[in-house]
């Protein structure tokens, strides 16, 4: 099975939608308990800190793989149209 860059790209795309997601719905704030403070009261600590640690992993998501991702999308593209097909 051979990766395709359609596919490096739509994975990124669908991290950068669920970050956005998560950044649209407010969970930024819940990254308060990192520092040892609840972000908000009413919900209580285990809510506060799940909803913190899927923000902090969907960010990291965002800044590690997606690049990755892009350029391995660009390298084949490149490698594609650069290297000859052999039809049999």
């Amino acid at each position: 099975m051979r990766s395709r860059p359609e596919d490096f790209v739509r994975g990124a795309l669908i991290i950068c939608l669920l970050f956005g997601l998560a950044h649209l719905l407010g969970l930024k704030e819940f990254t308060s308990v990192m520092n040892g403070t609840t972000g908000s009261l009413p919900l209580g600590w285990t809510i506060s800190t799940i909803l913190g640690l899927t923000y902090v992993l969907l960010y990291v998501a965002l800044v590690l793989p997606v690049p990755i991702f892009l350029l391995a999308a660009a390298i084949l593209a490149v490698w594609a149209r650069v290297r000859p097909r052999k039809h049999p």
